[in-house]
């Protein structure tokens, strides 16, 4: 028997801590219903409480309990839990800050109960058990109690997106709780905890006994299960309140980030990908949209802390992944549901999640690309614009090797056999491959270099700052690698003209954009597709695992297919070959 009661604090004692909502309950194994209302008896008959006097957390005026003195209440309140522990009864309480997360109370009220129940049929199915919820009445008649069960039918009808409807044997009944001692202890429970977790001295008097007498998960504390607290920046009084936080789990969402690039075998020039689109979750996770654009730059995700991921509603991320979905491309968003999936992958299987928070996010469409390749007199172009040496060096580079822009710009110098046109570079996975280049990338190369045989290849114009790890300073200049942000900050702004020839407004050149580096390697490969390169070869150049990887680069363009057309006319005048 699951008994649920709800609760609230108006005004926290915490700082910068809003109006707290909270539901709770307690989980009663069959024995210890008949066994918890005698022991209640007993205290009853003990503190001399009058027989139907209902025990309330906010008890009527001129009741025992309103006169009585605060030691004589805590004291009860602590017999009660330790009954409670007695008899083995397991309690969840879900407490949501509306001045974190500003939701109507009406939108909140259905969220925590969700919440709640998904933590009450994950306990039932670890005792492989059923159970019955039996809530207390709601205020306001029965007209509101028949709306409140029927708005609750779809739970025990449909379960949620964590939590099967196969645990809770029937729809969620209601009782006065002045009759059922176990809702009395339900509010007990409920209203304590959201007072421990508002600062009040009442309810962290009871911490000891609301904690012993919480669920655990499956790390053995209380926190995301038997406590769950949102938003995340709630998730240190865990500990704080219940000593119940996991010091051998990362702290925070991004520490475990930075444990998963560091020990996942992702390759160095594809961490930096990797960690953009894991820590987008960051804001995703407290319901916020990340910054775009130049915004993005420099922007500190929010400070997330890990354990918020197996204690996330269940609809708060993916709200906020639709959401983001409608704003930016279904490539974007796409990689980083993949890159979020073999993190959460990695995380679980060292124990450090007990559920996948993102289970039931589904790709996006995405529409085929045919349109990336810049045509040959756009890369002519391209090449004939005035830029510096270390601009046109890499431009240079990226086209004739046909490679990733964090592949070339990961190079050191000690990477490169200038005799032999050819490269050495860290790809996807972390294979060691090389990529070749021309006679344009090899007149280029001494020019940048000037001598230098140590060091990143693409440097800044700037000393590194101290924080600048020493594999990416210069022992020379003393100055940074290049990153892949600036480079493709400076791509962008200097290829406006090119995109959009016959625009001279600058504002209009900036909203409308220039090309992406990544163009260059598409570019590069479509053209030798058109030359007839054969797929080995372009397999080779591109260093994809399969023909489908490659079929979206080596696409000829319209103008190659339409001059293959017309060389292949057999009405054409004159063939190639023959003379007139």
């Amino acid at each position: 028997m699951i008994y649920i009661d709800d609760s609230g604090q108006k005004e926290a004692r915490r700082r910068h801590m809003g109006e707290l909502v909270s539901v709770g309950g307690v989980i009663v194994p069959e024995p210890a219903v008949a066994g918890f209302a005698t022991a209640l008896d007993g205290i009853r008959a003990e503190f001399g409480i009058p027989e139907g006097e209902e025990l309330k957390w906010k008890p009527p005026k001129n009741t025992f309990q309103a006169k009585a003195t605060g030691p004589l209440i805590t004291e009860l309140r602590q017999r009660m839990l330790q009954a409670a522990i007695d008899n083995g009864i397991k309690s969840a309480v879900v407490v949501w800050d509306r001045g974190h997360v500003p939701w109507e109370q009406a939108r909140v009220e259905p969220e925590i109960l969700k919440y709640l129940y998904e933590r009450i049929t994950s306990y039932l199915r670890e005792q492989n058990d059923v159970g019955i919820i039996i809530a207390d009445q709601p205020g306001g008649g029965r007209k509101d109690e028949v709306k409140w069960l029927a708005d609750t039918l779809g739970l025990t009808r449909e379960g949620t997106r964590f939590a099967t409807p196969d645990r809770v044997v029937s729809p969620i009944l209601t009782a006065p709780s002045h009759h059922v001692p176990h809702l009395q202890l339900a509010d007990l429970v409920t209203a304590a905890t959201t007072a421990a977790v508002a600062g009040q001295p009442a309810g962290m008097k009871l911490a000891k006994w609301l904690k012993e007498l919480a669920r655990t998960n499956a790390h053995g504390f209380v926190g995301g299960a038997g406590v769950a607290l949102w938003p995340p920046d709630l998730v240190d009084l865990h500990y704080w309140i219940f000593g119940a936080f996991d010091r051998g789990l990362p702290a925070d969402y991004s520490t475990a980030v930075e444990a998963y690039l560091r020990s996942a075998g992702i390759a160095a020039s594809s961490q930096r990908i990797y960690r953009i689109s894991l820590l987008t979750w960051a804001w995703l996770a407290c319901g916020q949209q990340p910054p775009r654009g130049r915004e993005r730059r420099g922007a500190a995700p929010p400070n997330v802390a890990f354990v918020s991921l197996d204690e996330a509603p269940a609809d708060v991320l993916a709200e906020a992944f639709a959401q983001r979905a409608r704003l930016v491309d279904a490539d974007t968003v796409n990689r980083e549901l993949s890159v979020m999936k073999a993190a959460i992958a990695w995380w679980r299987a060292r124990g450090w999640l007990t559920r996948n928070p993102i289970i039931g996010i589904e790709r996006r469409p995405a529409p085929p690309d045919r349109t990336r390749a810049l045509s040959r007199e756009q890369i002519a172009a391209l090449f004939d614009l005035k830029v510096s040496v270390r601009e046109r060096t890499l431009w240079k580079a990226l086209y004739e090797t046909c490679a990733r822009a964090e592949e070339i710009l990961c190079l050191d110098v000690e990477d490169l056999l200038l005799a032999d046109k050819r490269g050495r570079v860290t790809s996807k996975g972390g294979t060691i491959e090389w990529v070749h280049w021309q006679s344009g990338t090899a007149q280029l190369l001494p020019r940048l270099l000037k001598g230098r045989t140590r060091g990143p290849v693409f440097l800044t114009g700037r000393r590194a700052p101290a924080h600048v790890p020493t594999r990416d300073t210069c022992p020379v200049t003393g100055r940074a690698r290049l990153s892949y942000r600036r480079a493709a900050e400076l791509f962008e702004a200097l290829t406006r003209p090119l995109a959009h020839p016959g625009i001279t407004d600058p504002a209009e050149l900036e909203a409308r954009g220039g090309w992406t580096l990544h163009q260059l390697r598409h570019s590069a490969l479509t053209h030798e597709a058109e030359d007839g390169t054969n797929t080995p070869t372009l397999l080779a150049r591109s260093r994809h695992a399969s023909v489908r990887s490659l079929e979206r680069y080596a696409r000829p363009s319209v103008d190659a297919v339409a001059a293959h057309v017309a060389d292949r006319d057999p009405l054409r005048r004159r063939k190639r070959g023959t003379t007139a």
